[in-house]
């Protein structure tokens, strides 16, 4: 049976996502690795720029520490926000056309500009084999979706009130992806209002590790990257 409300009360969290498959969407949240660190090695400076490149389309200082391309950081940040509407359909149980998850992605690009992580300075520690960096990042999550959540709540009961359960029931397969655009769109809306004031939970910090693979390539290792993430926004 269809539902009117796909997303049910905005704070609820889809369990099977989380538990399932969140862990596989996040791994789109991803750097290029380091060849083996010089003199100059900067662990904390690869950690920001990776950040600044993934959440805030800042790709200069990227660029210059891993000698990647302009084109090559865009790419990681774009997969990372295509990343994110695929978290947003789980969310809030949605198919997204083409034109809404464009608009789902431009609004989570104006929210990451407020995303507020600090990275402190990295420590050592030194093994037999090779040196491990160790780099605290502290986040203040992005409180989008409660900061939204009253117009959204108030939009739930107006289309509640607009479509009941036999009109949407009777809902051809256009005519229903049609009335879920409309979920889509508004809440898109209402992230973009919203994104300039968005206030922050209380700080988490995460350890980051910068460390060498068996090539002795130094990277950030896939599950610090979806640490960090988790934090940035809370769903």
């Amino acid at each position: 049976m269809k539902n009117t409300k796909p997303a049910g009360i905005l704070r609820r969290l889809v369990l099977t996502a989380a538990a399932i498959g969140m862990a596989g969407l996040l791994s789109g949240c991803q750097l290029l690795p380091l060849i083996g660190p010089g003199a100059s090695f900067d662990a904390s400076g690869y950690v920001q720029s990776g950040l600044d490149c993934l959440y805030k389309a800042q790709y200069d200082a990227y660029c210059a520490i891993t000698d990647s391309t302009e084109e090559e950081a865009a790419q990681a940040y774009e997969e990372g926000m295509e990343t994110e509407s695929q978290t947003f359909e789980l969310y809030f149980e949605l198919t997204l056309s083409d034109t809404d998850r464009q608009k789902v992605i431009d609004a989570y690009k104006k929210v990451y500009q407020q995303a507020d992580y600090t990275v402190e300075k990295a420590a050592v520690k030194k093994e037999e084999a090779s040196t491990q960096y160790l780099v605290e990042v502290r986040v203040r999550p992005l409180l989008i979706f409660d900061d939204i959540l009253t117009e959204y709540n108030a939009f739930v009961d107006e289309m509640s009130g607009r479509y009941s359960q036999e009109d949407v029931d009777a809902m051809g397969e256009e005519e229903y992806a049609a009335y879920l655009s409309q979920y889509a769109q508004k809440i898109a809306s209402l992230m973009e209002s919203h994104a300039d004031t968005v206030t922050y939970g209380e700080e988490q910090s995460v350890t980051v590790h910068v460390q060498p693979d068996s090539d002795g390539i130094y990277e950030i290792p896939e599950e610090d990257l979806q640490a960090v993430d988790a934090l940035i926004i809370q769903y």
